[in-house]
């Protein structure tokens, strides 16, 4: 097996600094055998931060925020909610950044195990129905045993993303650097509609990963059968050139895109300002949901924050009830959008945009 470059630099950090570091090492060389990446990254160590652990990067001559993002396969809001104490917008040569050491389990589900007395790493495992070695690369753990109120992070398994049907939709793969919304305007389509078409909570895209654009525009030719009479003689083929055949092939693809202008021409646009608060109750989910006064149930909608600029994608699962509590509201979401929106009020104001 190809071990990780990055997780072999960091056991041989953990290895040359001696001490528990010597622990720390093995324990991580023991278990690279359960989680493989095509990273190659330059680290300095490890750091266990509010139970996810994090890869210490120290910037060098020339890096940016936007490589770093590339390097380490994150984008440039996890490394800003990564490093929340310094304003990673202007780096100098030394600084130290955080990045997450698992950053594709680290956005799905997973839980903060605070350890019992009694619980070992193997009854930890069954209860969560993964292995003692993954637990131990999880949370970068040496050889010593688990400690009573130790914070351990416990990844769930994600459901298998379904594979898009290239048959009924055109497709793109998604290359280095490219944003969705860069994408849906390259392919003249709504960044709602690829959402919607895609089952994205959020813009964040990944380097590799297939986005189903829209249904291809088949229109099937009808058949006209001829019935054979005396005077019926057989028509030769006649074979046109290549320069024919592209003149054809243009001629339809403007068709289609002249329809698809008209189309999105068509759309809609919503826009209205009012204050958001969170969905009472305790909802237990990570997805990003929301209640609205007006828009349709499944409708996507655009949400910034005012008071800090930042916005997030929401789906709609129901109405805001017409309460007195909800008066002066005009969304509630999931704790989730609201942490990511950086509300820090019970209210505050928000912008909302969506098409119908």
């Amino acid at each position: 097996m190809n071990y990780p470059n990055y997780l072999v630099k960091v056991a041989a950090f953990f290895l040359l600094k001696g001490g528990k570091g010597v622990f720390m090492g093995i324990a991580l060389l023991s278990s690279l055998t359960t989680y493989a990446t095509s990273f190659s990254v330059d680290s300095i160590g490890l750091e266990r931060r509010n139970g996810e652990t994090y890869v210490l990067h120290q910037v060098d001559q020339g890096e940016t925020l936007f490589s770093l993002s590339r390097q380490y396969s994150v984008s440039i809001q996890e490394i800003k909610d990564a490093n929340p104490e310094k304003d990673v917008s202007s780096l100098s040569i030394g600084d130290t950044l955080r990045a997450p050491l698992f950053p594709d389990l680290s956005r799905g589900e997973k839980t903060l195990h605070t350890v019992q007395e009694g619980e070992t790493l193997y009854r930890l495992a069954k209860q969560y129905e993964v292995t003692t070695d993954q637990i131990k690369t999880w949370n970068a753990l040496g050889l010593e045993p688990l400690k009573i109120n130790q914070l351990i992070v416990i990844y769930q398994p994600q459901p298998p993303v379904a594979a898009v049907d290239t048959t009924r939709y055109i497709t793109h793969q998604v290359q280095e650097g490219e944003t969705l919304y860069a994408i849906a305007r390259a392919y003249q389509v709504p960044v709602a509609t690829l959402m919607e078409s895609n089952e994205l909570e959020t813009e964040s895209i990944k380097l590799g990963q297939i986005l189903a654009i829209r249904e291809k525009n088949l229109v099937p030719i009808p058949e006209v059968k001829v019935e054979p009479t005396a005077s019926t003689a057989p028509t030769p083929t006649r074979r046109i050139s290549r320069s024919e055949a592209l003149r054809r092939e243009r001629e339809r693809y403007e068709r289609i895109r002249q329809e698809e202008e008209e189309t999105i021409a068509s759309y809609k646009k919503v826009s209205s300002n009012g204050f958001a608060s969170v969905i009472e109750g305790k909802l237990n989910t990570k997805k990003y949901l929301a209640l609205h006064r007006s828009a349709p149930v499944g409708t996507i909608l655009r949400v910034r924050n005012e008071m800090n600029d930042m916005s997030i994608f929401v789906r709609v699962v129901g109405k805001l009830p017409d309460t007195g509590v909800n008066n002066k509201l005009e969304i509630r979401l999931t704790q989730s959008a609201y942490d990511k929106l950086g509300g820090i009020n019970q209210r505050f104001p928000v912008e909302i945009t969506y098409v119908e």
